[in-house]
């Protein structure tokens, strides 16, 4: 009797603490209620990786009701025939966000949803020849950032170059995107006349290079715009120059493989192919590039053999550079030792320890794997491309860290290495201490109520020159966090929604942190509060 007692106290308090949401989905184009739209609460921000979602169709009003919900913070997912939710204030999702505390009622909830409008039209050649696999989409500037509007704002032309988008009322320019074919791909193309094919341009409707001559169409409810032709423009750069020259240094029976990066301004390199092979003679050749400048890098395994090329960049002109000479020589390996300071080595690594180099920026070739520690603390990283790093040791004990990184006998700070012309018989020494110290402590709203946001986190960030934790957030699970491992020095610490820190406003977050010294050891109880996403140089500390 006892025992069913408790279960039906027990029963009654979780009833007690659930809560409930009611409102309305409305037409944000003229403000009638909408029926039969699909709302769904859940606790994430996609509703694929939700656990439980909470779900009501609204009924002829427009209203909507669920009850016997948890206390949560949750995301709103709206679904109409024709209609497509407003923005709100949930972030990364863009779906609004309804916090819903034990045992509250959330009442008069308005919920807005646009019309979709349709955009249709057709992409032609300067021949009048309809042009597919364009991307068509809309924008409110004159870059070719859009509005989060959608799936449906962005589409791509059929066979006959038609397209036909929705997208919300407004007005809007009208953009083309052809086709992106990364230069050096392919084979170069050889014409009777001596000329080059032209690649086509972004073009704003209805055929300008920006905005600053184009013209807007006006979406309107209850009515599309349709028959658009926009005049795919070519652009003044010839896409027909060569890089080829000749990879020397390769060993019987390797295979060596040319990197490359292309820009058209120097030092700002876009993407290109991985590599090239390099053929039985040592040749190579890339096509299809436009006047810019390419930077090269040669690589070649052999065995235990790393070889690797110096960089070399080319300011590429007319008629091309045909002549390129990349020489291999022994390079793009790191050797190295691991130190678990005050621990006898071969106990301490014991085929545990792996250590990565990840990169910092897109860079030339492919970024190099983890490799295991050996018994005797020393570790080999091959096929180091030219880059920037950071280094990671992962599979540490508990509460270690890295207390020194030396990179041929010079201290590294905050993890970085910076081989941006590459390596050549680098040398590394770590040491690791197993006395981090620990950060934790509880996290509460901005108000002092419980936290109910599923989306926050626990920041810390190192002050400069100093190594960096192997955490810098952590999830905030039933409102506590930890960071363990720290390493002794100065940080800022604050708890934020994550996605609100976007790169932009981290400087405002981080100015509006707790300032914390932490030493060796140390276990550190810390309280926060979570910095409004609003104001969040509030109260600098």
């Amino acid at each position: 009797m006892r025992t069913a007692a408790l279960v039906l106290l027990f029963a009654a308090l979780l009833v007690a603490q659930q809560g409930s949401v009611e409102g309305v989905v409305l037409n944000q184009a003229g403000g009638q209620p909408l029926p039969g739209v699909h709302v769904r609460l859940f606790a994430g921000i996609v509703v694929e990786a939700a656990t439980e979602a909470y779900g009501a169709v609204t009924d002829a009003g427009g209203r909507f009701s669920i009850a016997a919900m948890p206390p949560g913070n949750y995301t709103v997912e709206l679904e109409g025939a024709g209609f497509l939710q407003v923005p709100g204030n949930a972030g990364y999702s863009h779906g609004t966000e309804i916090a819903v505390r034990p045992g509250e009622h959330v009442a008069g909830c308005q919920l807005e949803m646009f019309p979709l409008i349709p955009i249709a039209g057709r992409v032609v050649n300067q021949y009048g020849d309809p042009v597919p696999n364009v991307r068509v989409g809309v924008t409110t500037a004159s870059a070719n950032s859009r509005p989060v509007t959608g799936p449906f704002s962005l589409k791509t032309t059929d066979e006959r170059g038609q397209f036909r988008l929705f997208t919300a009322p407004g007005k809007y320019y009208v953009v083309a995107e052809p086709p992106y074919f990364p230069p050096g791909m392919g084979s170069a193309e050889i014409r009777a006349d001596g000329t080059s094919d032209l690649a086509y341009a972004v073009t704003y409707y209805p055929d300008s290079p920006d905005a600053s001559s184009a013209a807007m169409v006006e979406a309107k409810p209850g009515s599309g715009v349709t028959g658009l032709e926009i005049d795919l423009r070519s652009g003044a750069a010839r896409r027909d120059l060569t890089v080829s020259g000749v990879v020397t240094g390769v060993p019987a029976g390797g295979q060596a493989r040319v990197s490359y990066r292309y820009g058209a301004s120097p030092g700002q390199f876009q993407a290109g192919a991985d590599a090239v092979l390099v053929g039985a003679d040592g040749g190579f050749s890339l096509h299809n590039f436009s006047p810019g400048y390419v930077r090269l890098l040669a690589q070649c395994s052999s065995g235990d053999t790393e070889l690797q090329s110096d960089l070399v960049d080319i300011h590429l002109e007319p008629p091309g550079a045909t002549d390129v000479q990349l020489a291999l020589a022994p390079g793009g390996a790191v050797t190295g030792t691991l130190e678990i300071v005050g621990e006898d080595r071969s106990a301490a690594s014991a085929g545990k320890l792996t250590v990565r180099l990840s990169p910092i920026e897109f860079g030339l070739g492919m970024p190099p794997p983890s490799v295991a520690v050996g018994r005797d603390g020393a570790f080999r990283i091959a096929g180091v491309p030219p880059g920037r790093f950071s280094l990671y040791v992962d599979v540490m004990p508990e509460d270690a860290y890295i207390k020194a990184i030396l990179l041929d006998n010079v201290a590294v700070n905050n993890r970085t290495l910076d081989f941006s012309r590459g390596v050549r018989g680098s040398r590394l020494k770590v040491a690791i201490s197993r006395n981090g110290a620990r950060i934790s402590g509880e996290v509460r709203a901005a108000d002092g109520a419980p936290l109910l946001n599923s989306h926050v986190m626990a920041f810390l960030a190192p002050e400069p020159n100093q190594i960096a934790p192997a955490r810098s957030a952590v999830p905030v699970v039933d409102g506590q966090y930890q960071f363990r491992g720290v390493p002794p020095g100065k940080y800022k610490i604050y708890a934020a929604d994550s996605s609100k820190v976007t790169p932009a406003a981290r400087p405002a977050f981080l100015a509006a942190g707790e300032t914390l010294e932490v030493l060796e050891g140390a276990h550190v109880a810390r309280n926060l509060s979570v910095i409004p996403p609003e104001e969040p140089n509030a109260n600098p500390k």
